[in-house]
This record gives structure tokens, C-alpha cells and sequence, in this order.
């Protein structure tokens, strides 16, 4: 009677295929959730830069506000402003005959965004949705933010492309202070009131670039661990079948040689159980092996104790 070992095979790969898919899926999850933590830490990363150049700009702001702006020499770069003509004693000429313009805490910081967008990356606008000279015109996620600020939102942040590559934007509310009435109090502002904000755009690009190196190695880790576990597993399963089958073949030689013989042949287990029944024990007993295997040897006769003792044995 030929063995059923190989029943088992179809049995074990089908183990080992869900245990691939169980593996890709955890994979997959682990590549996923890692890369999606590369890109929180870019845009922390890039909000952390946006949030330092931010409050070092409302430092600037706060020292020239509090001082009521500051009198400059009149040059090429640096004229009078016209948004300060009302404001009596925006022009002065000193007793040595230089002349001096007013530059207000806005004018002074839109000078220094100049000087720092043209050698650095962060591009920085100072805004409002009333602004009184036109260059400081909302752009339309600039207006969104300050309609939002409106409605008590305390920050805007998000990643927008400007002129075709990503930047962080990212933007808070300027609130009026006494010494900002000198000159805009004619546009009806009161302490307290929001009148604009300063926004900043920080270039994703460079830290980018990082995030795609990590990510480039995150995938090289994953695959390589995947490639390994997947061959692991075939490599087993393909000495597993190879066992199985030589195993078969093993068992197979054993049961033809046992069929075969000439005498009876009777295994039993530790409980006397009948295990095996070959042809010439079918031929001594006159039972059939479907009627004996699985019963007491004693369905067959009764064996005397002493040979009980020595089959214990």
C-alpha cells in the first residue's frame, strides 16, 4: 500500500504562500509607515525653519515699532516713503545738511526680506487684506490664511508649489500695537485688531533631496529583508518537499519488502494496538488488515504473558 507523505506538500506550500503574503503585507505597512514618517520630519523640519525666520522678523518689528521707525540717510535704495507723507517729520535734514527719510518697522523689514531673499531661500512677505501700498497685495493662499485668521485660526501652514517648485508656506497674524497707529490708524485700525501678517515660504528642495536619500535606502532595506525572507522560505519548502519524498521513498522500500515476505507480520504500538497487517498475515489469520489495524491484538488470540512482557520490552 503506497504512503499519502506527499499530501502534505501541497499542505506546506500553501503554509509558506501565506506566509509570504502575511510577510509582503508587513513589509509593505513597515515601507509605508517609515516613509510616511520621512515626510512629517521634512515638513517639521521646514515648519521649525519657517517658525525661526518668523519670530526673528517680528523681533525686527518689535524693536523698529517700538522706537516709532527709524531716520535713515536718503539714497538710490532707500527713498522716501510716499505711504509716510502724512505723517508730519517723515523728512528731515540734519544740521550738517544730510537729508533723512523715516523708515517705518514695514519699509525697514521689506528692505531686510530684499537683502535676505536675494542671498538665501526663505522668501518672506509682509501682507494684509487692506494693504496700503500694492506690493503688500495678499496672494490668493496668503488672503486665504488672513480671512482665516479672522475667524480666530492662529496659524496657516501647508506645501504649495511657487512657480513650479514645492515651498512650505507658512503664515501668522500681525496684531496692531500702539506704535503701529502712527501709521495706520488712518485706515481705522485699533489695538488688538489683526491687520495682516507675515508670511513665510521656506524651498522644500533641499530637504527634499535628503528625504529621498532616506527614503532611496528605507526601500534598499525593505527589499533586500523581503528578497531574504521569500528565499528563506522557498529554500525551506524545497528541502521540506525533498525530505518529504525521500522519506515516501524510504517508507515505500519498507512496506514492499514487508508485503512481500513470507511470514506473517503483526506491529503493534505500546498498547498492543495493531498497527500493520501484511499479505501473510492476512493468509495465517484469515482476517482482512481493515478488519484488525487499529484493534487488540488479542481480536487475533491471547498471548501469554510472558510474551507480552517481552513485546513491552
Amino acid at each position: 500500500m503506497k504512503l499519502q507523505s506527499t499530501k502534505l506538500i501541497p499542505y506546506a506550500w500553501g503554509l509558506a504562500a501565506i506566509w509570504i503574503v502575511l510577510g509582503t503585507i508587513v513589509m509593505a505597512i513597515s515601507l509605508a509607515w517609515n516613509i510616511q514618517r520621512q515626510h512629517n520630519e521634512t515638513i517639521q523640519l521646514a515648519t521649525l525653519e519657517a517658525k525661526t525666520v518668523y519670530e526673528k522678523d517680528i523681533i525686527y518689528h518689535k524693536w523698529a515699532t517700538e522706537h516709532k521707525g527709524v531716520f535713515v540717510p536718503i539714497t538710490k535704495e532707500t527713498r522716501p516713503n510716499p505711504y509716510l507723507a502724512n505723517i508730519q517729520g517723515s523728512n528731515i535734514t540734519t544740521t550738517t545738511g544730510e537729508r533723512l527719510t523715516l523708515i517705518n518697522p514695514e519699509y525697514m523689514i521689506r528692505q531686510v526680506y530684499g537683502m535676505q531673499n536675494k542671498e538665501f531661500g526663505p522668501i518672506e512677505h509682509i501682507t494684509s487684506l487692506d494693504p496700503k501700498r500694492p506690493g503688500n497685495a495678499a496672494d490668493p493662499w496668503e488672503k486665504k490664511a488672513l480671512q482665516s485668521f479672522e475667524k480666530g485660526k492662529k496659524i496657516a501652514v501647508s506645501v504649495e508649489k511657487i512657480n513650479g517648485a514645492p515651498y512650505l508656506r507658512y503664515m501668522r497674524p500681525m496684531i496692531t500695537e500702539q506704535g503701529c497707529l502712527k501709521c495706520h490708524a488712518v485706515q481705522g485700525y485699533k489695538v488688538g485688531d489683526i491687520r495682516g501678517g507675515i508670511s513665510v515660504s521656506i524651498p522644500m528642495a533641499p530637504l527634499l533631496v535628503i528625504a529621498r536619500a532616506h527614503n532611496l535606502s528605507t526601500y534598499s532595506v525593505h527589499i533586500t529583508f523581503w528578497i531574504l525572507g521569500l528565499t528563506g522560505i522557498i529554500l525551506g519548502m524545497y528541502w521540506l518537499t525533498l525530505t518529504i519524498r525521500e522519506r515516501e521513498k524510504n517508507e515505500n522500500r519498507i512496506r514492499s519488502i514487508i508485503d512481500n515476505m513470507f511470514d506473517g507480520l503483526i506491529t503493534l504500538d505500546q498498547e498492543h494496538i495493531i498497527k500493520s497487517f501484511n499479505p501473510a498475515a492476512v493468509r495465517l489469520f484469515g482476517y482482512k488488515p481493515e478488519e484488525v489495524i487499529g484493534k487488540s491484538i488479542y481480536t487475533l488470540f491471547r498471548l501469554p504473558e510472558k510474551y507480552l512482557q517481552q513485546v513491552d520490552d
